[in-house]
């Protein structure tokens, strides 16, 4: 395991889960709602500051998480942060991997295309590793505690031609593809049992 950080390029800082350092080495639901919390609150706020875009102005909200699926949903704990109005369009996209920040971003730019009416939509990707985190001895599911860590990430998207100046990037076209049909494909990241019965995230070089 210890070959394997190494080779990964991660340096010293990055951010681990407070369990990892404690005695009892015991992630928990709280665990994971901390990490999402304090990463999901933090990024947008301070995307809202930097583009000071009123939270009211927000029509829709994606959030996608690759292996975190609480309930209430991680959208809901926006909502409730932002208080966000009654009409706001909400989702989750989970397990779906380190591509579905690109599809969030693929979506929220269709939702804009598809009204009549200027709007914003907000996309916030985040990763929290304490629920997937891996206790077992299996190779290819300890590459998982190497290689991801604790991340947050937020973008405003708007079709307000007045922005434009403000924009740092323009979403001129978008293409998805899906290779879940190929088996290799479909496995390449999969959450199962070790033959210990201990759960994890194995990886194979098709990812």
């Amino acid at each position: 395991m210890h070959r394997i950080y190494l080779n990964s390029g991660l340096g010293d800082e990055t951010y681990v889960p407070k369990f990892v350092f404690e005695p009892k080495f015991e992630p928990k639901l709280e665990s994971s709602m901390d990490e999402a919390r304090h990463g999901m609150f933090s990024a947008v706020e301070s995307l809202l500051s930097k583009t000071k875009i009123d939270p009211d102005r927000i029509d829709s909200l994606i959030i996608t998480c690759g292996s975190f699926s609480p309930v209430p949903s991680l959208s809901s704990l926006v909502v409730n942060r932002l208080k966000l109005k009654p009409t706001i369009k909400a989702y989750n996209l989970n397990g779906m991997g380190c591509s579905s920040g690109v599809l969030a971003i693929d979506m929220a730019s269709k939702l804009l295309k598809s009204s009549k009416q200027i709007g914003y939509a907000l996309v916030v990707i985040i990763e929290t590793i304490s629920s997937s985190w891996y206790f077992g001895e299996n190779r290819s599911m300890l590459v998982t505690n190497c290689i991801f860590r604790i991340g947050c990430a937020a973008a405003l998207i708007t079709n307000d031609p007045s922005r434009r100046r403000f924009a740092k990037m323009e979403l001129v076209d978008s293409l998805r593809t899906h290779h879940g049909a190929d088996d290799r494909s479909y496995r390449a990241a999969f959450q199962e049992e070790d033959e210990k019965g201990t759960l994890g995230i194995s990886l194979n070089k098709e990812l």
